[in-house]
């Protein structure tokens, strides 16, 4: 005879199977939820950077910047740099110099002109650049990057706007960790931003 279980309850092993399937499926969702809110913070990230770079651009197309050729080995120019919220975050070079930053830094090479003054130390905080990114509609003082720096993220990002080691005028955007210098041309590969903006492009 079919015994009828309409009244009857859930046995404590039906309950524990019920526990356990439950288990494995939130196993298997939180690093696939992970991996996804990574992909968009890389995202902001990478917005966030083309903005900036376009505002900077646009700036040296109206001679706000004024940018005097020359070469270096690691380059010359403007630069704003983002960060993960602190200076442990930063590029190792900022570090060795003492900076504290905040989640960005704006800076310019000694003899660069930005607004009419004319730069006379590179680890100088540049006040005019920053002005250019809130005259262009971006927030300063939230600026910042979110990627978790995973093997696939970052750290910091770079824009710069100027002349590369070879005296070619260049705009560029580049990422890295906080163990890594951050000057231009010292990686030979390219960075993982790069890459993104290279899939994103083709």
């Amino acid at each position: 005879m079919i015994k009828n279980r309409k009244n009857q309850a859930f046995t404590l092993s039906e309950l524990l199977v019920v526990v356990a399937i439950v288990g494995i499926l939130v196993a298997i969702s939180i690093p696939v939820f992970a991996s996804q809110r990574e992909k968009a913070r890389r995202a902001v990230d990478m917005d966030t950077a083309r903005k900036i770079k376009s505002a900077l651009v646009l700036a040296y197309n109206n001679e706000e910047i004024q940018v005097p050729k020359t070469t270096s080995s690691n380059g010359y120019g403007t630069w704003v740099m983002l960060c993960n919220g602190t200076t442990e975050y930063a590029p190792q070079a900022y570090r060795d110099n003492g900076k504290t930053v905040k989640g960005m830094w704006c800076g310019a090479n000694k003899g660069v002109t930005v607004h009419g003054h004319t730069v006379d130390h590179d680890w100088t905080y540049n006040k005019d650049v920053e002005n250019i990114l809130k005259a262009y509609g971006l927030d300063a003082v939230a600026l910042r990057t979110h990627s978790n720096g995973d093997k696939n993220g970052w750290d910091w990002i770079i824009i710069e706007v100027g002349y590369n080691e070879k005296g070619e005028f260049i705009s560029r955007m580049y990422s890295g960790y906080k163990n890594q210098n951050g000057a231009a041309g010292q990686e030979k590969n390219p960075s993982n931003l790069e890459k993104m903006l290279y899939k994103t492009a083709s």
